[in-house]
């Protein structure tokens, strides 16, 4: 887009975001906005700080809590997610999964008290839903299709999914890093490997109290 020498079709002032037009401009209010055009601005701590330090503290609680990205090829889902390869350039998942485990740390200097952290990752693709984990899993064969079912206590789930149990932050990012590697992916005109999939990372966590 520089060097097609593209003019910017966005402003923001506060919470509100421009759509410019000639001749109807649309205008749209969200909780938070980042402006990230110039470097330095909407940096992911900044949105780490909005964002994700609250589902934390409600995951923590008990609490069900969905981060959902969305946008067009090349906007920044996979980099506000992931982010880049320095620490200080970490994502919103990142960060959360460092702060689970500085959390459970804490807890389990207490007597009896225990986090529990398991973790899945499915893929959506052409109405077809797969474990990326499978291969992990002797269960289930790789690129089987799941079912979606629905339990009348524990609402929506997967029938078949692996759930991971992980011990530390070193086991979830490397399993997850194995999951994006197992994505479908083709190449488009703005992202040669853009995933041609939906994907649903989990967390779950269990917080253990008392004599086990």
């Amino acid at each position: 887009e520089k060097k097609l020498e593209c003019d910017i079709c966005v402003s923001m002032s506060g919470k509100t975001v421009t759509m410019l037009s000639e001749r109807n401009p649309k205008h749209f209010t969200y909780d938070y906005t980042y402006w990230s055009v110039n470097a330095g601005e909407g940096s992911q701590n900044e949105i780490f700080e909005d964002i994700g330090n609250t589902m934390l503290s409600n995951a923590i609680d008990g609490f069900n809590c969905t981060l959902f990205a969305y946008g067009q090829t090349g906007s920044g889902k996979s980099y506000t997610m992931m982010g880049g390869q320095d620490e200080d350039d970490a994502g919103v998942i990142p960060r959360m999964i460092e702060g689970l485990f500085e959390e459970k740390d804490r807890l389990e200097k207490e007597p009896l008290q225990e986090l529990e952290v398991r973790i899945s990752y499915l893929e959506i693709y052409k109405e077809q839903v797969t474990d990326l984990f499978a291969a992990l899993n002797s269960r289930h064969a790789k690129g089987e299709s799941l079912k979606i079912m629905e339990h009348p206590k524990l609402g929506v789930y997967v029938k078949g999914l692996y759930l991971m149990p992980c011990e530390t932050k070193k086991d979830v990012m490397g399993n997850l890093e194995y999951g994006l590697k197992m994505r479908t992916i083709a190449s488009t005109n703005m992202n040669q490997n853009s995933s041609r999939s939906h994907a649903v990372f989990t967390i779950i966590v269990n917080r253990l109290e008392g004599e086990r």
